[in-house]
């Protein structure tokens, strides 16, 4: 059954100010190191083609963190600018023989994401605070409510921004995945 993600993620300009914020007001939930391989898939439709700076819609992503490993699927839609997925997951026992069966059906990795993750629950939402390698750091911003309101939790996600004195750079709906493919090819990436 897929789930409804409702996040939003941004530059953020002042980690340290904001991290010291959620130590004393919300809960630490954990602290991680990820690292997600994304693939290119074989199938029309599912491609990183990123010409024209154009967003890429779906992601096959192979996480793994700690001791364990994960697969997931993202089929993205912007709508008023609010950015939603439904998501697919699950643990996988073997991330070396996912990574080969994703080989032999034609799935290519076209991205490798490692990053720092340090998670909070506040209100409805989870705030992670992201230290990512070659693009630097980032605040994403997770609801986890029963509202069905994109835009109000939208406007909820700015109130928390301000809450917890963010300084950030306009929303990224693009994602980590396509930063660091548009600079492998050597296209710009803002």
């Amino acid at each position: 059954m897929a789930k409804i993600e409702i996040e939003s993620k941004y530059e953020l300009k002042n980690t340290q100010k904001v991290v010291k914020f959620l130590d004393k007001n919300a809960k630490l939930k954990y602290e991680s190191r990820q690292i997600d391989t994304y693939f290119d898939s074989p199938a029309v439709g599912y491609t990183t083609d990123l010409e024209n700076g154009r967003r890429i819609d779906y992601w096959l992503r192979l996480r793994e963190e700690d001791s364990q490993s994960s697969v997931n699927f993202k089929d993205w839609s912007i709508s008023d600018n609010i950015g939603y997925c439904d998501e697919f997951e699950s643990a996988v026992e073997s991330a070396t023989d996912v990574k080969t069966i994703f080989g032999r059906m034609g799935f290519k990795p076209v991205a490798v994401v490692d990053k720092t993750r340090r998670a909070y629950a506040y209100k409805d939402f989870e705030v992670s605070i992201d230290i990512v390698k070659e693009l630097g750091d980032y605040i994403e911003i997770e609801y986890y409510g029963n509202s069905d309101d994109i835009k109000k939790v939208q406007s909820q996600i700015g109130q928390i921004l301000t809450e917890i004195g963010a300084k950030t750079a306009p929303e990224d709906h693009r994602g980590y995945p396509y930063h660091l493919i548009a600079r492998s090819r050597g296209k710009i990436s803002s």
